[in-house]
Parts: C-alpha cells; structure tokens; sequence
C-alpha cells in the first residue's frame, strides 16, 4: 500500500488487529485446539496490536513535546542503499516485496538521527494495516537480563498458557509467516552485547524462515550479523528536508522563512549537513522558533536546542513559560545534565528506571554540591519543562543519544579537571568506537586541544610505524613503494583471509566469526600484539578457487580519522582504483586449514610470497579497505598542528610572563 492511501485510511480508523490472528493464527490453532482457545489468542494478539498502534502511531518528540502529532504525518519517506553495490536505492514507502521479503534478513544503518527508529515504525505499521505477516517490534535494549528472544516474544504476544503460546509461535515461525524488527543494536551496552547477540544469533537461526529487521548505528559488532544484507539510509534530499519543515509547522509562519534563510546562495553549503539528517532537520526548526536564528556549528545549534527547551513558552497561555520545579536556571541545570550525560555514555546507559535515574542524579549533586534541589523535582522537569527525557512505559530515557553525546561533551570541555587526560585516555582506549559520537561534538568546542591531543599522536605513531616497518621486508623484486603501501595497509589494521568449505559459506561464516574473534574485551575484537582491533567490515566471495572469507580489524585511531574524514574536515587515506579480485594466483595458495594473517607485527602473509603475490594482496586490501593513510598528508598535517602548537605555546608563554610582571608592579 503507498504512503498516500496509509494516510487516508490511517488517521480515520485503528486497523482490524483480529485481520492478521484471523488470517494467520487461527488456520493453525483450530487444527489442534478448541474454539474457546482461538477466542482467547485473539484477544490476546489483539491488545498487543492495539497498545503497539497506540504506541507508535503517536509521536513524542522533542520538537513537539505533548502535540497529538501521528507518525504519518512527519514521516518522509527515507531511500536506503546498499553502499558495495551499484543497485538503485530503495524507496521506504510501505512494506516492499522486493525488499525485505525477497532479501530476509536486512540490516539498516547510519548514523544518529537519520531516522532508522522511525522507518522500522513505520514498516511495522505497514505490516500491520496491509495484513502482510505477523509483525513483531522489540527495542533491543530490552533484552536486558531476558533468558531468550522466544520468551521476550511470549510476554509481548500472549498473556495466555505459556505452553500454548510457545506451540503457536513455534508453528508461525514454521511456516515463516513473522516479520521481527530488532531496533537499536548501537543501544545495548558492551557488557551485554555479547550476551544479547547470542541470544539474537540461536533465535534467527531456530527461525530462520522469517524475516529479520535489524537496525543500528554503525557498529564494530554488527560483524556478527555477516548473513544479513546491510543497507544505509541515504541523506536527506534538500527539497524533502523543506517538506519536513513544513509538516513541524503547524502555524506555517516558520518553516518558510527557515527555508527562505537556509537557501540562501552563500549559506546553502553551510546549512547542507544539517538538511540531510531528519533529526537535525528537525532540532532546526525548534532553534529558530526559539530566537529566529540558526547556529552553523552543531555544538552550538545543540545549546540553541537545549536553552529553547528550557525556555520553551506554552503557546495556549501567550509568553507563559512554565517553572522549574527544581528551581535550577539555565546554567545550573545544563551542569547536572553534562555530568548525567557523562554516567550514561560511560555506562552505556540511556535509558533508566525512575530509582535508576534518582541514583544517577545524586551522583551529578555529589559533582557540584553547590547546587541544591530535589531527584523527584530534576525527573519531573526532564519530561516536561525541560523535556530532554522521555517516559515510555515503566522507564525514562534520553529523548535522542546525539543529546547524551552532546552533554557528555561538554562535560569533558566545562568540568573535566584535567581534560587533556581524559581526551587521552578516551582516545587510546580499547572503546573508543563508543565515544565517537562525544569526540565529534568535542572538537567543535575545542578544535586546537583536539588536533594537538588526539590526532597529532596518530600521525606522529604512523611515521615512526613507516620508519621501522619497512626494514622487515626483503622478498626480491618487490619495489619500495611496495613495500611503503603494505606498511601502511597494516598500520592500526589487522587482516584475516580465509577459504571457507561448503558449510562454512552456507552459513554466513556466523560459526567463524564466534569462533575466532573472542577477547576479553568483546566477542568481536581480536588480540594482535596486544592490542584490541575491533571488526570494521567482512566480505564473503566467490572465486575460482572457492569460497573466500575477509575480515578487517581497526584500531580507535582508524575509526577517529575516519570519522573526521566522513564529516569532510581531514582526509588522510590514499586512493586506490587498480582492481584486484578474488581470482588472482595469491588466494589460490591459500589452504582450507590456514588463513593469512596480515598486522603491524605480522605485516607479512603466512604463504610463500612472490613480489607478483605481494603486490596483487597490497592492492586487493588497500581498494577493500579504503583507510590506507597517506604518508605525505599525514606528514603535511602533522606539520602544520605542530607549527600551530608552538604558537599557541609561545603566546601563553608570554602571556605568563606579562602577568608575572604586572603582578609585581601592582606589588611595588
């Protein structure tokens, strides 16, 4: 069904929820039960139905806290693409046939606020209005101490017989009639991941009939989905992004003198990054209505959101602008949120019980005992008055992750003592892929700390890694430059190439991955001298010598260059446009029993390498990898920060000595 009749037929009436028991259920049930039992189920999946359309069909958002606004109504439909492949986008504007019931099991990525939670509503909405399957949402942080998905399942679907329940799912799981959507894999905590993608793998693969709908962040550990096909959601167009504006605006005195000021010819570049994601589309339209003006900077646009929350007028009431029952003002209360923000990202945690989050707040009182007010009246203000929190059912949660990197931030830039230390700290750390988010909002508040602390390091380690490395290669016939591009491929890098038999490749090398990439630091890390390299992608191709399996490992300092390189500030990775596929002789040495191993402390493949092999395996990593760094930019950039840190040096230097010598006068 298109979007257009969804919007007709939607706001008019709730769906018949007894369609999809009637049309799936009942067939299988009345096959070994009695009628009074059908009943029974059928009020069952009816409620559950009933609350999940209540639940999803009403939007709560930070923009418009409260506003009995319907899904359908803001939604735009999104494109996703899959990114290593040259096929059209897919259009989400209803629940295709050509998409997730042709490819199964499909992974939805990209980064904070592109909308992915909202699609997979929407899609489950869908399903549900068309009679497509049986739909099934579960938000993944809610795995949280669950003994198995199939009982998650029970509790959400039935509140009737357990043993009937698990006899119905069992036989729809059969016949492959679910369509189960998993949202937020980037929310559930490191500690727990392990845990939950085990239950999530043994699940899928006990159903495996069905269709799986998972979505996330790009995430290191969603290596450990390698049988679903990923796809990204594609920025928004700028002629959508207007529509989007248009749809928050009930007045329609806003949205477009918004887009008459973002469409101005030499603002357009400033404003596109913010047009292409749906939620800073949106956080744009709440921070004119605030002051009427735009920041360019993010960190700054997010203070402009937060200080239009806390003054925020009800509209009903003129100018009126509702106390504060903690009685903070504007300063004091974004103090405790930088701190709450710090616990959560540190914690891993977004989402708390009310005790939980009483417990977090005296925390943020313990940091700055100078400001005083009550647990009770701080969590009343986060959901109403100041509303960066949501309460959904029995826990309370941030309103959007990118807000808990955003406070987190600027706890580290306002109240962190020695933040030179912790920026250290957090970028040489084994969970630096966790911060990411904070980083990017922390270079903007301090972009000269952040060159001089956390990237010069990396190109000063990367020339000694070249300096050193070349030294260990001595195959004949190989060419220095060479040499130069296989030092650089293993630098933060670790490469794993392997030939798959038969039932390996049937089964999506999901057994190889538990299997071989086990640490203590999570089930998706390897070991390499020491070191913890997190799963960036994995390939599986066919070649004339059968079935090969690629995997990449990278260290932090990869995944913060390439943040920085995607956010199109500094891009320091080669280009490399030779191809080299899977059929050249160097795979074919490749026994069933030995994988190649390729690391800074193994930079050399565990074969008997000719100069034409060493060659042929430099340019097959370097197009697959696409984070080779050069050593001419590297050197020209480290340059130029350390000609820059001297100057800032010299300039507090002399500013010492100047007070120094000004304090002594005022002493004479």
């Amino acid at each position: 069904m298109e979007l257009s009749t969804l919007l007709k037929l939607a706001p008019a009436t709730k769906p018949v929820f007894s369609a999809i028991y009637d049309k799936f259920i009942k067939p299988l049930v009345l096959q070994n039960k009695a009628a009074e039992m059908t009943s029974d189920l059928g009020l069952s999946f009816s409620k559950y139905y009933a609350a999940m359309w209540d639940h999803f069909s009403a939007v709560n958002s930070v923009v418009l806290p409260n506003q009995n606004k319907k899904l359908w109504e803001l939604y735009i439909p999104l494109r996703v693409k899959q990114e290593i492949s040259e096929s059209k986008p897919v259009l989400i504007d209803s629940f295709r046939a050509d998409f997730i019931p042709m490819q199964r099991k499909v992974l939805i990525t990209e980064t904070a606020g592109m909308g992915k939670s909202t699609m997979l509503k929407f899609l489950f909405l869908d399903v549900l209005l068309q009679n497509h399957a049986v739909p099934v949402f579960i938000e993944l942080r809610s795995l949280r101490g669950v003994k198995s998905v199939e009982d998650y399942v029970l509790s959400q679907l039935t509140d009737i017989d357990k043993d009937l329940g698990q006899e119905v799912l069992k036989a729809l799981a059969d016949k492959g009639w679910f369509v189960f959507f998993f949202d937020g894999f980037d929310e559930v905590g490191v500690s727990e991941r392990e845990r939950v993608v085990t239950l999530l793998q043994k699940f899928i693969n006990q159903a495996h009939l069905n269709c799986f709908v998972l979505s996330s962040r790009p995430d290191v550990a969603l290596g450990s989905f390698a049988n679903f096909v990923e796809y990204v959601v594609q920025p928004l167009k700028r002629e959508e992004a207007y529509e989007l504006l248009r749809r928050y605006d009930n007045t329609g005195s806003y949205a477009e003198r918004i887009i008459e000021h973002v469409d101005q010819q030499d603002l357009r570049e400033e404003y596109a990054s913010f047009l292409k994601n749906p939620l800073l589309v949106s956080l744009l339209f709440k921070a004119y209505t605030y002051n009427e003006s735009i920041p360019v900077k993010k960190v700054v646009f997010y203070r402009t959101v937060y200080d239009s929350l806390y003054w925020q007028h009800d509209h009903s009431k003129g100018s009126f602008v509702r106390e504060k029952r903690s009685r903070l003002d504007v300063d004091s209360f974004h103090r405790i949120l930088r701190v709450l923000g710090m616990l959560s990202i540190t914690r891993e945690q977004v989402e708390f019980t009310v005790d939980q989050l009483s417990e977090a707040i005296a925390e943020c009182k313990d940091v700055h005992p100078d400001l005083v007010f009550s647990e009770a009246d701080f969590i009343s203000d986060l959901q109403s008055t100041v509303p960066v929190f949501q309460r959904i059912g029995d826990s309370i949660k941030w309103a959007h992750k990118s807000f808990t990197e955003y406070f987190a931030a600027q706890f580290i830039y306002a109240d962190e003592e020695d933040r030179r230390k912790a920026l250290s700290k957090i970028s040489t750390g084994r969970d630096v892929d966790r911060f990411l988010g904070v980083l990017d909002f922390y270079k903007e508040s301090d972009p000269k700390d952040f060159r001089e602390i956390i990237i010069l390091p990396i190109l000063r380690a990367f020339e000694l890694h070249m300096a050193q490395c070349v030294d260990v290669h001595s195959l004949v016939g190989v060419s220095v430059e060479s040499v130069k591009l296989r030092c650089a491929l293993v630098f933060g890098h670790a490469f794993e190439i392997k030939k798959l038999n038969e039932i390996e490749y049937k089964e999506a090398v999901l057994s190889l991955f538990n299997r071989r990439i086990r640490g203590r630091s999570g089930y998706y890390r390897r070991n390499v001298g020491g070191s913890k390299l997190m799963l960036l992608s994995r390939l599986v191709g066919g070649s004339k010598y059968g079935a090969i399996f690629v995997a990449e490992y990278v260290s932090g300092m990869i995944l913060v260059l390439r943040m920085l390189a995607k956010a199109k500030e500094i891009n320091l990775f080669q280009r490399t446009t030779v191809n080299i596929g899977l059929d050249s002789p160097v795979f074919g040495k490749i026994s069933d029993n030995a994988p190649i191993y390729l690391s800074e402390q193994e930079p050399l493949a565990d074969l008997t390498e000719t100069a034409e092999d060493y060659d042929d395996l430099n340019l097959y990593l370097a197009k697959l990898s696409k984070c080779v760094l050069d050593l001419d930019k590297v050197t020209a950039l480290r340059i130029s920060i350390e000609e820059e840190t001297t100057k800032r040096a010299s300039i507090k230097k002399r500013f010492r000595v100047k007070t120094r010598r000004s304090s002594k006068i005022r002493a004479e």
